[in-house]
């Protein structure tokens, strides 16, 4: 949509989220700003009447250069990235459920003794239990199921946990030290190649974008770095580092006249990451693991009608494990406030606090009881300390 050239042109600018997709399913949200001017026109001297100034030239020592600082930093941080696959529950015409491959983008790991990973809120939304893949020494992959145990919308940051020996981890770095034109480096699964690495620099620091959201509201970014390193879709949550192979932010949104990479990418500052992440793990906590119910389970049980949310797996010493919670358990309420769908679920668990007292209100069946409604009272816990 741009202009010829000849006049006045107009210019087409996307401001996207950079989550992949996979078959066909939208990657994101994407604002179009339109944005029209004249061209002014350039005037330029004959290359035989410039005036070329005499050069003096220096030389300079450097001990293996920025290409060996670059392959180093690469070579640390790539080990604790990770891709990010959201798996979507389907049913077919006889009712029966399936999961398939909805989206995917990257994340990677900030704590390997808590297996906690980072990604955007936007890659994992309305999925609570995406898989990630992590890379071998030896370059094979595993990949491991996971669980969304926090997330902020308004800041488009999620935190993921898995259970894992072993993992890498990433530390951050001081992004109030960057300076437009350092060096930096993108890593992430642009297209699902997964374990992609562009370079580029600090192109701008301190941007703030408002993007507006499909529920009409807005979603403000604010404290971002901006680079042309190449950012595509797929590579949102995935690592920027410097070159000593820290994370100064996170990748998450690119402008582009087409919807892939014009060298204008934009990342979250690692400062507001902690920040955000450090709240997040203070929030309140429960301590399970939801799953999509088998819906023949739900017609062999009897159980009651409009209620798809089941017990997958309960956190050891977690307040649902004290209370008696158990796998399999069909959850009908929490506090009061009944939960239906996965989104029922996370507006609840979204506003309690560590130390309030909850009913937690379910259907369980088995041989013994042949279904029946149980209530458990808890304590809730504070999400850090699990």
């Amino acid at each position: 949509m741009a202009g010829n050239g000849r006049g006045v042109g107009c210019a087409v600018v996307v401001v996207a989220l950079v989550a992949g997709a996979l078959a066909g399913a939208a990657c994101g949200a994407v604002v179009v700003l339109a944005l029209a001017g004249t061209s002014p026109g350039v005037a330029t001297a004959p290359v035989a009447d410039r005036a070329v100034p005499p050069r003096s030239s220096t030389a300079l020592t450097i001990e293996g250069g920025d290409s060996e600082a670059i392959k180093a930093a690469i070579s640390r941080a790539d080990p604790g990235v990770v891709n990010v696959t959201t798996i979507e529950t389907v049913v077919n015409r006889w009712g029966e459920y399936f999961e398939v491959p909805r989206g995917q983008g990257t994340g990677f790991l900030m704590d390997a003794e808590r297996g906690l990973v980072l990604t955007n809120e936007h890659v994992v939304r309305g999925n609570l239990n995406p898989v990630v893949t992590v890379l071998q020494p030896d370059g094979s992959t595993v990949e491991l199921n996971s669980r969304v145990i926090a997330a902020s919308p308004a800041d488009d940051i999620a935190v993921l946990q898995v259970d894992a020996d072993n993992l890498p981890s990433l530390e951050f770095g001081d992004p109030s030290s960057l300076e437009v034109g350092d060096w930096i480096i993108a890593i992430g699964s642009p297209f699902g190649l997964d374990h992609t690495a562009t370079v580029g620099v600090v192109s701008a620091l301190g941007r703030r974008f408002k993007v507006p959201e499909e529920s009409g509201s807005e979603r403000i970014y604010d404290d971002m770095i901006q680079t042309d390193a190449a950012i595509n879709s797929g590579n949102s949550g995935g690592p920027l580092i410097d070159l000593a192979g820290n994370v100064v932010g996170m990748n998450t949104l690119i402008t582009s006249p087409s919807g892939a990479s014009a060298g204008v990418g934009f990342a979250i500052s690692a400062n507001k990451l902690r920040a955000v992440v450090e709240n997040l793990l203070s929030e309140g906590v429960i301590g399970f693991q939801p799953g999509i119910v088998d819906p023949q389970w739900l017609a062999a049980a009897d159980a009651p009608e409009g209620h798809y949310l089941q017990v997958a797996d309960v956190v050891p010493g977690s307040p649902a494990e004290v209370s008696g919670m158990r796998e399999g358990d069909l959850i009908l309420s929490i506090g009061g406030r009944e939960v239906r769908e996965p989104m029922d679920l996370r507006d609840t668990l979204s506003g309690i606090k560590p130390g309030d007292e909850l009913e937690v209100k379910v259907f369980r069946y088995d041989g013994r009881s042949r279904g029946g409604v149980m209530r458990f009272q808890l304590t809730v816990a504070r999400r850090g300390d699990l």
